[in-house]
């Protein structure tokens, strides 16, 4: 029968491991499985010796597992979310969930085997990390240096004062020399050059007669 426990000759949809801390089997729990949104049954089995239980004809895409039942004397309980049944998702088939059973009854996805009893959510979760790690490992920009620049100081110009003027002591300013152009010094030693030879050749020529 579909979601019965499991059928000779058919190989199965879910496989159901209950363990205790110790990771020794609970026997006699009972384990049902619901439709994802865990208003039909779909499943109801009871675990064996070794804390097992197996499900064929299970055509739902996912499914919720609801453990009912007690362990040592202590009743079993799911908490939060997981209180209407842990959902699982059937990427694959057999899909397999393995629960451990806390010293309180509070039962959990096992931590050593179990990283997310949904496979859909494990994705989602690795993707987000990898774009969390992606994001740190980015290298962060120097931040641009604010330069506060100062107002420009604007003075007013300075009143006329009526009155009258009083004279003040002159102030003598020296004028600038005058550059001269090269070629001027240059054609003043020509003409001195000249001068002196001509002087020179009226003395020989006049000056001894």
């Amino acid at each position: 029968m579909p979601g019965s426990a499991l059928a000779q000759g058919f190989p199965p949809d879910l496989i159901v491991r209950i363990r205790d801390a110790g990771d020794a089997g609970i026997g006699g729990v009972t384990v049902i499985v619901r439709d994802q949104g865990s208003s039909r049954e779909v499943g109801r089995a009871t675990t064996d010796e070794e804390g097992r239980a197996e499900f064929v004809g299970i055509e739902e895409p996912a499914v919720r597992v609801l453990i009912q039942g007690q362990a040592a004397g202590i009743t079993l309980y799911q908490p939060g979310e997981d209180a209407e049944g842990i959902r699982l998702s059937f990427d694959t088939r057999p899909a397999q969930l393995d629960l451990r059973v806390e010293a309180d009854g509070m039962v959990l996805p096992d931590p050593e085997t179990m990283i997310d009893p949904d496979p859909s959510l494990a994705d989602e979760e690795v993707e987000r990390i990898d774009v969390a790690a992606t994001i740190q490992a980015l290298p962060e920009a120097p931040a641009a240096p604010i330069v506060v620049e100062p107002a420009a100081t604007v003075r007013p110009a300075a009143a006329p004062i009526a009155g009258p003027t009083l004279p003040g002591p002159a102030v003598e300013t020296e004028p600038l020399p005058a550059q001269s152009p090269a070629w001027l010094g240059w054609l003043l030693v020509v003409l001195f050059v000249g001068m002196c030879g001509v002087g020179a050749f009226a003395y020989q020529r006049w000056g001894r007669s």
